[in-house]
């Protein structure tokens, strides 16, 4: 079985995210895991949402896809989350099946900054979604690069370049005004944020 590993603060989950998934799904992956991190070491003076509150949107944004599970493994973690711990874990958890990560093209340019980074490219292997703003020719240059280097098995998806970010919902939710947002956020989520007053 081919397995992706999305992880992510998903703070909150949006359509961006969600698209990613179904895209990895059509090229052939069998499941997708979405991990919601603990304490990242790129991001630990952003305090996001509650952990629960966090698991909670998740399990509605993915509900009713079969091929979509959550896994608590960062948030339960203690201490900073790294990938290659997840993925190792994951391997350990799924061995046999092929794990993936899925990464947008964003953040897969700066991985080879990222803790263990020759190991986890020597280790799995990647499926890279395209982001808005980000250079393809960049892109394909550090894709060369990393294949040369360490043979690492990379796959792009021709995903929705969804121009949203969770960064540019919270400050939405906080000033009040959903316009222009409401397409990128699944419903279910948005009524969980308004009923529990998330970012408030």
């Amino acid at each position: 079985m081919k397995i992706g590993i999305l992880g992510g603060s998903f703070n909150p989950i949006h359509t961006g995210h969600i698209e990613l998934a179904k895209r990895a799904l059509q090229i052939g992956l069998e499941k997708i895991i979405f991990v919601p991190t603990g304490i990242q070491p790129f991001k630990y003076d952003i305090i996001p949402a509650a952990n629960e509150d966090r698991i909670a949107m998740l399990e509605l944004a993915v509900s009713g896809v079969s091929e979509f599970i959550i896994s608590r493994c960062e948030i339960d973690r203690k201490g900073f989350s790294y990938t290659i711990d997840t993925l190792r874990m994951m391997r350990e958890l799924y061995a046999g099946d092929e794990i993936f990560f899925i990464i947008g093209c964003d953040a897969f340019l700066s991985i080879q900054k990222w803790m263990c980074a020759e190991e986890l490219l020597r280790e799995f292997s990647f499926i890279i979604g395209m982001r808005p703003g980000c250079d393809a020719r960049e892109l394909a240059d550090v894709i060369a690069d990393i294949k040369r280097s360490y043979g690492t098995t990379m796959l792009q998806i021709d995903n929705p370049m969804i121009d949203i970010s969770s960064t540019e919902i919270r400050q939405c939710v906080r000033t009040g005004c959903w316009a222009g947002i409401e397409n990128n956020i699944p419903e279910k989520v948005k009524e969980y944020i308004i009923e529990h007053e998330v970012y408030n």
